[in-house]
């Protein structure tokens, strides 16, 4: 797989063709990482409407304020039903009055689990002995395939030892981890989770384009109507996988589209928000801004998807010396990516991660 720093000097030369010829081969950028920290001010006009979304999974907090377990502590939710973390409510005290600070952190399964979301640093003011009942934004995370949740605190810092609330009593979905993350036999913390009931995912289909010998994705429902209304110049290959949607999920990155017109390239470019503006900045590279397609997950540098959306996509490049004949094809099959290698194809690796083939 290309790192981002390759990619960028490919992205930089494919521009530096563009200008000088006016055509540019397609290309795809790698996303940010998953470990999005996001910013979240409460003067966002969304703000209440994320506030609003529906509770995904709670235990119901302890009226005796003398119930508690330090946050060295996980809170272990099973059999998640969401499709999103948006903010996680707990009731917090502390011995010493002060500011504490934390961020919430989210992985699949336990603590050692695939990183699914950090919140923004989080900055509580608690006077010693009150319990506070605080919320702490994720920015509406994706969960994808993920069904068990470790909830951490991490970062902690503080005048004293920071302590969430435990529950009423016990409840069948949830268990309270030992200091190290391992399983434990703690009462269970009070909490509140909320999130997405329903899942916004975009299914992004291949189509084959005979005139050109070309391939093409799109991940938009009337695109694909209407290049179906075509079936002799735009012919679905079968191949398609399933993906979160744009602009949705605060741990999901958008890939752009620029389209290079004919003639020349005649084809289309993926790139992320960073080149998305890098590329609108440049004055007369002639690509046309057609907006967001779909959401990825980046691959890590190894090139592996997390277990919450497990299926890599690899991408091929035919990099021809004839501009409009360079074209780039994804695919979820291995098999079809080593087909298309042994055919000449240069081999650039996993680029995004789908939760469904």
């Amino acid at each position: 797989m290309k790192s981002v720093k390759s990619f960028r000097r490919v992205a930089a030369s494919l521009l530096t063709a563009c200008a000088i010829s006016g055509s540019i081969g397609s290309a795809s950028a790698e996303a940010p990482a998953t470990s999005y920290i996001p910013i979240f001010p409460v003067f966002n006009p969304i703000f209440l409407a994320e506030l609003i979304k529906p509770v995904q999974s709670s235990c119901a907090f302890s009226a005796l304020s003398s119930d508690w377990w330090f946050v060295t502590r996980d809170i272990r939710v099973t059999g998640y039903q969401g499709w999103s973390v948006n903010s996680l409510r707990v009731r917090y005290s502390a011995s010493t009055t002060g500011t504490y600070q934390f961020r919430i952190v989210v992985r699949e399964n336990d603590r050692n689990g695939n990183l699914i979301t950090k919140s923004e640093l989080k900055s509580v003011n608690l006077t010693a002995g009150t319990p506070l009942s605080t919320i702490t934004f994720m920015n509406n995370s994706y969960v994808g395939k993920a069904f068990n949740l470790s909830i951490s605190h991490e970062e902690v810092s503080g005048p004293g030892t920071l302590r969430m609330h435990q529950a009423a009593a016990a409840c069948g979905s949830v268990s309270t981890s030992d200091p190290d993350g391992t399983p434990g036999t703690a009462p269970d913390i009070g909490y509140e989770l909320r999130g997405d009931t329903d899942h916004a995912i975009a299914t992004v289909i291949e189509y084959y384009i005979p005139a050109m010998n070309k391939y093409f994705i799109t991940g938009r429902p009337a695109e694909q109507a209407l290049l179906d209304s075509m079936p002799g110049s735009f012919q679905r290959t079968t191949k398609q996988f399933r993906i979160a949607t744009k602009e949705k999920y605060g741990n999901v990155s958008d890939v752009y589209r620029f389209y290079a017109p004919a003639p020349g390239a005649n084809t289309h470019v993926f790139v992320d928000k960073a080149d998305r503006d890098m590329i609108n900045a440049i004055p007369n590279t002639g690509l046309v801004d057609e907006g967001a397609d779909f959401g990825t997950i980046k691959p890590d540098q190894f090139g592996t998807c997390p277990t919450w959306a497990p299926v890599k996509i690899y991408r091929s490049f035919r990099n021809s010396p004839v501009v409009d004949q360079r074209n780039h094809r994804y695919t979820d099959n291995l098999s079809d990516y080593n087909t298309m290698t042994a055919n000449g194809w240069t081999p650039e690796g996993p680029v995004f991660c789908a939760t469904y083939q």
